[in-house]
């Protein structure tokens, strides 16, 4: 598989030289769920040729041990489980390459120090550096209307909570936050500059500070048929005056994370697209998407969420991952995958998604990692 390698030499040549060269074997092709699957996109073939004093050893062994695969395999958990529940700890590091702390780096909770959210996620971050599993960053921009998500200057005078157990939707008078005196969209345009810049870089391996190289750049952006989903942020600046359309305002937030972390990898995430009854969520996704990238948005990969309120098959999960490489020209991975604990969905039937999205995200060449969203029933 491909992966992270390292030789452990198990044979007795005194002073002697491995040398490994490898190639990288081409994507596989996309079968039916009832086929034999081509995995050679995951797998690498090595060539070892062992010598000893310039000429072959012959009869020489040696062992391969894959360290990390390639392949994204991650799961979510609160920085608080991670860095207090040791045995939850070791099994996460044992069993995943990847985990998404989902507290403590939302914009919100990432700036109330009162809380001390944010010194837990950074330690939880650095923990998991030390550990050798990757983590992904969740989310740097999320520009809803909702009360939770953004610091509340930020937000109009009636913001909102959204259940997603129950779907409704709930009104919440934020006027004693919001003065439109001060709160311009001049002040919000430089707040999201000053976020941009700061959590980037409090998260860049530099000066003892902990390592992500991965982020959900903008999270939900896309509007959807339901109220809980838009980018309050963007239109307010286009409607200043400051930009000439969302696409634009986009790109610029994009291009702030690429300077700001050149090194970084910079998602799209979204939901509504594996979990539809038609292709058409994909297609009118792809659209936004080439908008932006239209517009110089540095977009490096599609993160699709995946919480599953209906039954899913294997070839649609394909068919739509597909869909949406092809018309971007973009890698996708799953991000958030779950059966919604709201859903009506049977043990079964949540079983076989199960199988159908990871067989089908491992399989299938443009998909560069999977995250399960909770890893426990207690906090899934």
């Amino acid at each position: 598989m491909r992966g992270r390698t390292y030789i452990r030499p198990i044979f007795n040549l005194g002073i002697g030289l491995s040398v490994i060269t490898a190639s990288l074997s081409g994507p596989g092709s996309i079968h039916a769920q009832d086929q034999e699957p081509d995995l050679s996109h995951r797998q690498t073939q090595f060539d070892i040729e062992v010598r000893q004093g310039g000429a072959a050893a012959a009869g020489a062994t040696v062992s391969l041990d894959m360290t990390q695969h390639d392949f994204r395999f991650g799961t979510s958990v609160l920085s608080d489980e991670f860095l207090n529940d040791p045995l939850r700890q070791n099994s996460l590091v044992e069993a995943f390459s990847s985990l998404t702390i989902i507290n403590g780096f939302h914009w919100q909770f990432n700036e109330r120090t009162e809380l001390g959210l944010a010194d837990e996620f950074y330690e939880a971050v650095q923990v998991a550096n030390d550990r050798g599993v990757d983590v992904r960053g969740h989310a740097v921009i999320y520009p809803n209307n909702r009360v939770w998500l953004n610091p509340r200057e930020l937000l109009g005078p009636v913001t909102y909570d959204f259940d997603s157990q129950t779907g409704q939707r709930t009104e919440i008078d934020n006027s004693a936050f919001h003065d439109p005196e001060v709160h311009t969209p001049q002040f919000l345009q430089q707040r999201i500059a000053d976020r941009i810049a700061g959590v980037l870089e409090s998260v860049d391996g530099q000066n003892g500070r902990p390592l992500i190289t991965e982020f959900d750049a903008t999270n939900e952006l896309i509007p959807r048929n339901t109220q809980e989903a838009f980018n309050y942020f963007g239109q307010q600046l286009v409607d200043a005056g400051l930009y000439d359309s969302e696409a634009d305002v986009v790109a610029d937030w994009y291009q702030q994370m690429r300077a700001a972390r050149p090194d970084a990898r910079l998602v799209i995430n979204d939901y509504g697209l594996i979990n539809a009854t038609s292709n058409q969520a994909v297609r009118d996704q792809a659209a936004r998407i080439n908008e932006f990238i239209a517009a110089g948005a540095p977009i490096d990969a599609i993160g699709v969420q995946a919480h599953l309120t209906l039954a899913v098959s294997y070839e649609d999960v394909n068919r739509r991952i597909n869909l949406l490489s092809e018309l971007t020209g973009l890698p996708v991975e799953i991000t958030e995958f779950d059966n919604h604990s709201g859903a009506t969905l049977t043990a079964e039937e949540q079983r076989q998604n199960f199988e159908n999205v990871l067989r089908a995200a491992f399989e299938n060449p443009n998909v560069t990692g999977f995250t399960l969203w909770g890893a426990y029933d207690d906090t899934h």
